[in-house]
């Protein structure tokens, strides 16, 4: 009985030191996940902070190169460059005209056009690959690709090659202003 009498007087004591022990691991626990929260705020800051160095460090080599080609190459970005379009154009058909050999000769400069002369040679499978070569060929508008000559044949090796003879055309760029 007396065991009873003090197990009936030590239980509110038992639970409510149970109570605090549990209220203390969860808050330990919670402040051990904040912890590590905050560590990892901290560590995505400093990514940041020096990402941010990066891209400035990135930015100031950028406009350095920007300013050398400006003012060292004294190419005048304001002005249209008839010569670079025509550069970008002959890129547009390398890229699309997979395994096509083109051949440019020089700048010509008649009237208020400059024109380069262009020949393309690629090797086809079918007459439907002529029919959209040409269309795509056709379908620049600056500069203007004048088809002066289309020539389909067999090639060394058995295939059918196409070639087309013509000119970029552009306006000078004293015209375009």
């Amino acid at each position: 009985m007396n065991y009873f009498n003090y197990i009936k007087k030590a239980i509110p004591a038992y639970l409510a030191s149970g109570v605090i022990l549990a209220l203390s691991l969860a808050s330990m626990i919670i402040m051990h996940r904040y912890n590590n929260e905050l560590n990892a705020a901290l560590d995505a800051i400093k990514d940041i902070s020096i990402k941010k160095y990066m891209v400035k460090k990135e930015i100031e080599r950028t406009e350095a190169m920007i300013a050398h080609i400006r003012d060292d190459l004294d190419a005048d970005m304001t002005r249209p460059n008839p010569e670079r379009l025509m550069f970008r154009a002959l890129d547009d058909i390398k890229s699309n005209l997979p395994g096509a050999l083109i051949t440019v000769s020089r700048f010509e400069e008649k009237e208020d056009t400059n024109n380069l002369p262009v020949e393309i040679e690629a090797g086809i499978k079918n007459y439907k690959m002529i029919l959209d070569y040409v269309a795509y060929i056709e379908s620049f508008r600056v500069p203007d690709i004048q088809i002066t000559n289309l020539t389909v044949s067999e090639g060394q090796s058995g295939g059918i090659v196409l070639k087309i003879t013509g000119v970029l055309a552009m306006p000078s760029a004293d015209t375009q202003m």
